[in-house]
């Protein structure tokens, strides 16, 4: 297998390259908002004719799609819940002092991603514990998201990125809490210092998981997919915990 496939949606059109032992073949189709992958597989379906190549014969299958930042752009992406340290449920209102308007309280700003927060108590230091996980709060904190009805979650609690402990156990009482949610935690994705940074990053993430996993199932996992025997693709970009949507555990 020698055959490579590129793939780009934009706004407007959709286009296609299949590359074949140096052989070039493309194709443009319309673009399709209401389901991107609907036009993905139009287009490929129309190189590989043109070309004259079956779907096995591909070796590799690279795909760039603006179907996230839309989701980002557009706020169309899940509604999220934000877990934090107790008495830090603002992480993302204050967000950091280096802003173009220090003392304008009144300035309009976009609305952080999650629509809500639960607080869980405990709280680390870098060098260890202060005060312990307990499990009482994360319980609690679990029934206030099941009741708004989330469909993501992101956990960011002080100081994971030097021991992700307190968070790994809110994120698997989380997720056996609430089955059908994606729960993400920060030191997952971004174990970096400093709260606000990891707090951003995980919402981000858990706001655009479940869009852009709907969207992979629709293109790789439907039984109707015209060109089920190709490759999985080699998404740009893409986060690593999206594909805890992809393949669930049993």
């Amino acid at each position: 297998m020698s055959t490579l496939i590129g793939v780009d949606i934009g706004g407007t059109f959709t286009d296609v390259v299949v590359v074949d032992r140096g052989r070039v073949t493309t194709a443009k189709v319309s673009s399709t908002p209401d389901d991107p992958s609907r036009g993905m597989i139009q287009g490929i379906g129309e190189a590989l004719d043109a070309a004259g190549i079956a779907p096995g014969s591909v070796a590799s299958l690279s795909h760039g799609t603006t179907v996230a930042t839309n989701a980002l752009l557009e706020r169309s992406g899940a509604r999220t819940g934000l877990v934090t340290t107790r008495g830090f449920a603002d992480v993302l209102e204050l967000a950091r002092q280096a802003r173009p308007h220090l003392y304008r309280p009144c300035l309009d700003r976009p609305r952080p991603l999650p629509e809500l927060t639960a607080e869980v108590d405990e709280r680390l230091s870098p060098d260890g514990v202060i005060r312990r996980l307990y499990p009482e709060s994360v319980a609690a904190a679990g029934r206030r998201l099941r009741r708004a009805d989330v469909d993501a979650v992101a956990v960011c609690l002080l100081h994971s990125y030097a021991d992700p402990r307190h968070e790994q156990r809110v994120a698997a009482a989380l997720r056996r809490e609430l089955p059908h949610a994606f729960v993400v935690a920060s030191h997952e994705i971004a174990a970096e210092y400093r709260e606000y940074e990891r707090a951003s990053t995980v919402s981000v993430d858990a706001y655009l998981g479940p869009p852009a996993a709907r969207y992979l199932r629709r293109l790789y996992l439907s039984r109707q997919h015209p060109h089920r025997r190709l490759r999985r693709p080699i998404v740009i970009q893409h986060s690593t915990a999206w594909l805890q949507l992809l393949h669930p555990p049993h």
